[in-house]
This record gives C-alpha cells, structure tokens and sequence, in this order.
C-alpha cells in the first residue's frame, strides 16, 4: 500500500516479544517510531482428560466422592452444582482443586444429596461441562422375624405347614434345618419364600417328622433364625365316618363311590354324585399322583352334579385305590375307594336242569303249558354217553332231532373252542403288549435324571389395576403322574372366572383377569419337585414426583425429572401442546419409575412449557431459558468529514436477525436521498450523502432483539471545512471516513511553512486555533509526523532546496485512525535546528506552493478536500486547519523566535 510500511513475522513465538522501530529518511531528513510487541501464551480451553462417573451408586449415611482430571491454559476456574444450582463447600461438602484434579467429597450422604451433579471449568479460551448422577440407597437392615415360628401338634396323615415372617434388606436367603441338619426339597417336602413370608410344607407327616424346625433368613448386612417344635400324634381308630355333610354348601358329596371286587375281564363302576356352588368338576386318580383320563378301557363321564367311571374288562393290575377328587373355586375335597379285581375261575356244569326250553316241544302234566326246549343248552354240559337219557327225561322221542341237536352242538363246541383260543391269543396279546409298555416306561425312568425339565420360569408381573396378569412357565413333564398346580400364597388356584389355566404343550399359563390391589400376592407353582414362585404388583397409576419449574442459563444442560408408579412406563414429551420430537440436543431417559428429559446447551427457543404424559396422567412444568443480552460488539465512531461529503456509520452486534433503528438526537432516521442503510450479516451500515453543517451532531443506534433485550451506541458527527467554492462545480468526494481515535498518517498533515502567516497575522490565528482545541479536538494528535516520501514532479523547485509537495496526497487526508497520545511531544525538528537560511528556503517553499495550488486546480479538480492559499482567509478557511495543526504553527513560530530573536 502506497505510503505505508509493513512488518510481517510469521509464527511468531514468545522470544519475538520485544520493542520495534521503524526508520524512515529521504533527501530532507529521517524520522523514527517505534512499537512494543508482547506475545501471550496460547490460550487452551480446558478439556476433562478423566471424567466424571456416570452414575455414583452410595448408602445412605456413607460418603461418596466425584473425581476427575482437566487439562487447559491457567488459570482455570471450577464451579460445581447439582440439579442447575451452584453449591459451595460446607462441612459436610468438600471441594478441591489440585493439580488440575477436581474433587467433590459428600461426607455423611442423605436422601437429599441425590441429584444431577455438573462441574464446570473454564478459562479465557472457553469452557467444559461434566455430569455425574448420583443415587443414594436406604442402608442395609439385617433380617428381622417379626412374626416367628410357632409350635405345631399335629395329627399323623396331614399336611404341615411352618410359616413365619421376615423383614430386611433384600436379597434374604432362606433356609430350613430339621434336628439341625437342612431340608432339601422334594415330592414330601416343599419350601416358598414370598413377601417376607417362609413357607415349609410337609405332606403326610408321620412319627419320624415329630422335631425342632430352624427357619434361618440372612442377607449381606446380617442374620435371623426362628424355631418351632413339631409333635405328630398317632392317627386315632377311625371310627364309622358319617355322610359328610355340606360344608356351608359350597363344596361336599351327596353320595361317595364304594369299594368293589370283581372278576377279570368285568366291567368295574364307580359312581358318585356331589354338590356345592357352583358344581364342582370331578377328576378321577389311581394311586396319589396319576390323573386317569379318557380313553382305551377308561370311560369317565360327569353330568351335572354325578359322576361316572367305569373300567372295561378289568385286570388284576387295575386293583388298588382310586381317589375321587371334587373341586371348584372354594377348595378341593375327595374320597378315597379300593377295586380287587380276582382271577377268573373255569366252572363244568353236569346235570343242570335248569335248561332253557326252545324249539322242541315236550309234554307236561295237564294244565301245564308245553314249553319248548333248547336241546343245544340241554346236552351242552352233558356227557354224549347220558345224551337218550337226557332226552328221554324230558320227553324228547325225535331222536332224528336229537341227531342232528347233536351235531349243532358239536358245531357250538368247535366254534366255542376256538373263540377261547382267540381270546386267549389276544389276552396274550395284550399282556405282552402292556408288559412291553412298563419295561419302556422304567427304562425311560432309568434314563431320566429329573422327574422334570425346567426350560423357563416364571417371572415376576407388574401390571395396572383392571388389566389382566399372565404368569408363564416352560417345563417339561417327565412323569405321566406328575401334575402342576398353581397357587396363590397357600391357596391352590383352579379354572373359574377369575383365573384361567392353560396347558400348551409344554407351556403351563396362568391368567388373572381384572387385576386389583387385593390380588397383589406371591404366585406359586409347583411340579414334581419343582417349586417356583413370582411376585404380583398390581399398580393404580399416579404421578408420585411432579415436574418443577425450572430456569437457567444459555448454555447448560437441563434436566426435567418426573416419576409415575408405575415402572418403565412408556411415557411422552410435549412442548408447548406439541409432541417433541426426540434427537440431537433432546434425549429422554427411563430408570424404573423416573422419567427425565435431558436438554443439552440450551437455547432460548427451548423455552415453553413442558409436558410428561402417560396413559391419563400427565405432569407439565415451565422451563425459563435466561437469555443471553444483546451487545454491540463493534460500536459506532465518531466521524470528522468535509462538506459535501459521504458519512457512514458502522456497528456490528452479537446476534443474527436484529431490528436495528438510527437516530439523529431523539429523531428516528428513514430512508431517503439523505440517509441509506444496509445490513450485512451481523453489521450495519447508516450512510449520510452530501454532508452539510446541519448534519453535524450526535447520532444513535438502537438494536433490539427479543427477548435479548436492547443495546445503544451513540457517536458524533463533525464537519472539519466547508468547501471553497471554484469555478468548476464538483461532485461530492467519495465515501470518507474519519474516525477521532485514530492515527493520522504523516502525509495528511498540511505543510507548516505554508500556514506560517507574517507576526501580525500569526497571533490573530493563534487565538483561533486555541478555541478550536479547547471545544473539540485537543487529544486528537498524531504522534510522529514523518516527513513526505514523494516528491512533487509539476513544478520545478528552486535549486537551492527542493521540497516535496504534498497535495497529490490530498485525497487521502481523511484517514482511517487517528491516534490520541502525547500531544505535546510533536515538534517540527527540522525547523528548530536551521538558521536564518531556512526561513528564507521556507519563504521560497511558501511561494513554490502557491504556484503549484494554481496547476493542481486544474489537473485534480476532483479531489477538493484541501485548498492552500496564503492570502485572503476568511473564517471557514480558520475552521479547516487541524486544532493540532495551529499548535504546530505556534510551536513553529516559537521555536523560530528564539533562534532568530
């Protein structure tokens, strides 16, 4: 750039810190300036090399620290809050920062110290965020039996069963010991632990069972036992039992089924008839744990309140004791019979004359009627040697029927014998075939470990009130005799309308229908050895924590926090009514019962009213975002213009899309031919055309931007010439700007021999020039003046000194920074030094100018900023010089008077 010298150091580093000078010198002299260059430290903007744990798990009552390491420029500043609100160090909080460590130590944690903790730190070059959750737990409590174990006497043949409660911190293990050594579960004995509650459940008890019961519960923080001496009594004679009678007549036997002994290959009848409310189902069992169904030689039939089982050509291995089982949705009762099936016996019947008559008349007394006789069953027991005996006896003379009576009847024995030989090919048959049957049946026993194969469990349920629960389990039976069976608590559950039971293959479903507090309980199920059980929350949804209103700052990351009953509920977020779409800075979080909406660096369009619903409950709160207030981060400058010229004011804000407005005084400014604007981006532009002395005064810029608020900038304008009018009219200068604070270039300031006037003239001015200072501009001087670096080519210079002219640098003489320093430090050195010589060099420079005014007129007409003349100043051509300029004339001929006094 023309006229202006530049340094360039690249990379620069700390050891280029230091003073700089700038020599400059041509034919007329030298002048210096110099500059310090101080190089500052990179500034880092801190960053969390370890951060905070994510979540922090603590008991109450122990202390919990958040620990991590920051790397950045120093100094860094640490602050810390939880849930948005800054904390302090207390007693019971300690804060540190050590060696770039950060440290927060909770001593004796509470209920109250669980939250959302975040660490900032920051420097000059920027900030860094860290968030740690932390969850404070209820301490752990031993096992306490608050109802323990009781003694039991019971009757030998019944059910057993030791109950007894425990309260403490969960997990609690259970464990039952007998004489002191501990039980194990099996077809007899059985163990739940649901609730606080232990069951220990004995079937058939007998004599041997008759002992000291230990329940002993423990968990991680300690230990409980509860006893209990069990007496079994010997099962008193049983006397004659009377018809049971209805039970408050919900479930009894009108009738029982009775003991029966039959012969082989007889049908065998079981009947019973039972009643209640409503009609219980009736299954039918052999033996304790084999279910007799439908089908082969089993035919099991109830209608209505009686029921039916009947055994087709029944075998000796079909004797033993069958249970007739009654139940419905009040309990189960049965009744207990025996089948003796005996061998069948082979009988010869001689002689019997019992014989049916058919088809061959014989005579009877008189008035007895002729019956006819079957001589096939006459003769067919009868020894063929006595056959005309027989016949004879009962009047038979047609021994030609007898004859062919005869024949028949060896017919009947032929076919008689080989339907026998059937039948006992097919007893054979079935006999090798059921043999066949057990010896797979035991050998699949022999290869089975388990009675049972548990391929899934089940699990606990939580559901609303008024919905339906489903326990589910997978197991595979083993054992045809092995039968599942669902309980609630104690009570044994069956098919009605509150409860269904399904067999799917393997699956086993229970379905609770219509769910409500009271059917909250722990569900059992019970296969063969296996024993399994679950818990039933049944929950009525409500809003246990509500959202708060919150506010804070741009910036940070806020956390809006609900909790509902109702575990891992599938909840919703709105904003403002509308449904907020999850993403970016939006995330949302689901732990057990608490739901949290987790806005990252807010913004001030964040702000709204927040919804959380789920199902018809909902909880809304109002997130307030503190806006960040609107700035001017380049203000407007003061600006010195000649007449006639272009005046533009600049600023720039810190925010997009801001309403700016000018003013003149208390005068809103309008577009116009007078007054232009324009906005780029951030920056604002207000330009004034033809400056004239009207123009002159203080103007203002309003930014506004809601809800940021709004900023004001307020500068002058001044007029510094008005323009002296020539013979060529000339068109307004370009757009020139001078702002007060900063440096004038050397070449800008007129030359001081010019503006010497004679002594007389020289303190008419002086005075002037003295005012001028005082009203407006006495700071504004420029600190070097270095001399002019080209010379004037039009005229030719006297020889004994030429001078360069600076009046082609006219067009330059606004400048674009003006320094304010050291005012009095500017002296013409050139001047002070050269004796009388000088003045007369400058008389001649003094002249020389005038003639060069003259062709400078003509030839850059269009630059008018400055226009020289020696003679015939008036009052506006005072205005134009510089306060500082008459300053420097005064000082010019000051210093001129003590040389040549």
């Amino acid at each position: 750039i023309e006229n202006i010298a530049h340094l360039t150091i690249l990379k620069i580093d700390k050891g280029d810190s230091g003073k700089y000078s700038c020599h400059v010198s041509n034919e007329v002299g030298k002048e210096s300036c110099t500059a310090q260059l101080n190089i500052k430290e990179r500034q880092n903007p801190p960053t969390f090399t370890k951060k905070l744990s994510e979540t922090v798990e603590e008991t109450e009552g122990n202390s919990f620290k958040l620990e991590g390491r920051v790397s950045g420029t120093q100094p860094l500043m640490v602050a810390w809050y939880k849930n948005n609100q800054e904390i302090y160090g207390s007693p019971n909080c300690e804060l540190a920062f050590e060696n770039n460590t950060i440290l927060l130590l909770i001593k004796n944690a509470g209920p109250a110290d669980a939250g959302l903790y975040t660490c900032k730190v920051s420097n000059e070059a920027g900030s860094t965020l860290c968030t740690s959750s932390v969850v404070i737990k209820e301490p752990k409590k031993p096992p306490v039996f608050d109802r323990p174990l009781k003694p039991v006497t019971i009757d030998e043949g019944k059910i057993l069963q030791l109950a007894c409660h425990v309260v403490g911190s969960q997990p609690i293990k259970i464990q039952w010991l007998k004489a002191g050594r501990e039980l194990r579960s099996s077809d007899k004995c059985s163990f739940s632990f649901a609730n606080g509650t232990a069951l220990l459940e004995i079937q058939a008890v007998t004599k041997t069972d008759s002992a000291e019961y230990v329940c002993k519960a423990s968990n991680t923080a300690g230990s409980d036992s509860s006893k209990s001496k069990v007496a079994v009594k010997e099962k008193p004679t049983a006397a004659p039992v009377a018809k049971k009678a209805p039970t408050d007549g919900r479930l009894y036997f009108v009738s029982e089924p009775q003991s029966i002994t039959i012969i082989e290959k007889s049908l065998a009848t079981f009947t019973a008839k039972v009643g209640g409310d409503p009609i219980p189902n009736v299954k039918w069992m052999k033996g304790k744990w084999r279910q007799l169904n439908q089908g082969g030689r089993m035919i099991i039939q109830q209608k209505g309140d009686e029921a039916k089982l009947e055994i087709k050509d029944a075998m000796k291995t079909d004797s033993g004791q069958y249970r007739c089982v009654a139940f419905n949705e009040h309990g189960e009762i049965e009744s207990v019979v025996n089948l003796q099936v005996e061998e069948r016996k082979k009988q010869v019947i001689e002689g019997d004359l019992r014989a049916k008559l058919k088809k061959t008349p014989t005579k009877r007394k008189e008035g007895e009627e002729e019956q006819a006789i079957d001589i096939m069953e006459l003769l067919k027991n009868v020894d063929p040697k006595e056959y005309e005996k027989y016949a004879r006896m009962y009047g038979i003379t047609d021994f030609r029927g007898l004859l062919q009576a005869f024949e028949m009847l060896k017919e009947s024995q032929a076919e008689e014998t080989h339907r026998l030989e059937i039948q006992v090919k097919e007893r054979s048959r079935r006999e090798e075939q059921e043999f066949d049957e057990l010896v797979a049946f035991i050998q699949q026993r022999l290869t089975q470990t388990e009675p049972v194969t548990l391929i899934r469990d089940i699990e606990d349920q939580t559901v609303l009130t008024e919905e339906d629960a489903i326990f589910e389990c997978e197991i595979k039976i083993n054992y045809p005799e092995i039968r599942l069976t669902w309980y609630k608590g104690t009570e044994r559950l069956i098919s009605n309308k509150k409860y269904e039971i399904k067999i799917e293959g393997d699956r086993h479903i229970l379905k609770i229908r219509n769910c409500q507090l009271g059917d909250q309980a722990n569900y059992r199920v019970v296969c063969g050895p296996h024993i399994a059980s679950a818990k039933l929350h049944v929950i009525e949804p409500a809003v246990e924590r509500h959202l708060r209103d919150t506010s804070l700052k741009e910036g940070f990351t806020c956390s809006l926090v609900c909790q509902f009953s109702v575990p891992n509920a599938k909840s919703q977020w709105y904003r403002n009514g509308k449904v907020l779409q999850i993403g970016g800075r939006y995330s949302t979080d689901v732990s057990d019962k608490v739901h949290r909406l987790i806005i990252k660096d807010v913004r001030t369009e964040d702000q709204g009213q927040y919804t959380c619903m789920f199902d018809q409950l909902e909880t809304t709160a109002d997130l307030l975002i503190e806006a960040e207030p609107i700035q001017f981060t380049k203000t407007i400058q003061n600006i010195v213009v000649s007449e006639h010229q272009s005046a533009t004011f600049e600023c720039e804000v810190s925010f997009d899309n801001a309403i700016v407005t000018w003013y003149k005084g208390s005068v809103e400014l309008k577009e116009s031919p007078k007054y232009s604007f324009r906005s780029e981006g951030r920056c604002h532009y207000m330009t004034i055309h033809n400056v004239t002395s009207d123009d002159e005064g203080v103007y203002s810029v309003i930014a506004c931007l809601e809800p940021r608020g709004e900023a004001r900038s307020t500068a002058e304008l001044y007029l510094t010439t008005k323009e002296i009018k020539l013979e060529i009219k000339l068109p307004d200068a370009p757009d020139a700007r001078v702002a007060i604070p900063v440096e004038v270039p050397a070449e800008d300031i007129p030359i001081l021999p010019i503006l010497i006037p004679m002594p007389e003239e020289k303190k008419k001015k002086e005075k002037v020039v003295k005012k001028k200072i005082i009203k407006k501009v006495t700071p504004k001087v420029p600190e070097e003046v270095p001399p002019p670096k080209e010379p004037v080519k039009k005229p030719e210079p006297p020889p004994p000194a030429p001078v360069p002219v600076p009046v082609p640098k006219v067009e330059e003489v606004i400048p674009t920074k003006v320094a304010a320093k050291k005012t009095e430090e500017i002296k013409v050195t050139t001047v002070v030094k050269k004796k009388e010589p000088i003045y007369e060099k400058k008389k001649e420079i003094h002249e020389v100018r005038k003639e060069i005014h003259e062709e400078w007129e003509e030839e850059y007409g269009e630059k008018h900023e400055y226009y020289e003349k020696e003679e015939g100043y008036d009052e506006g051509e005072e205005e134009w010089t510089y306060g500082e300029r008459k300053e420097e004339k005064t000082v010019y001929q000051e210093e001129w008077e003590e040389e040549y006094g």
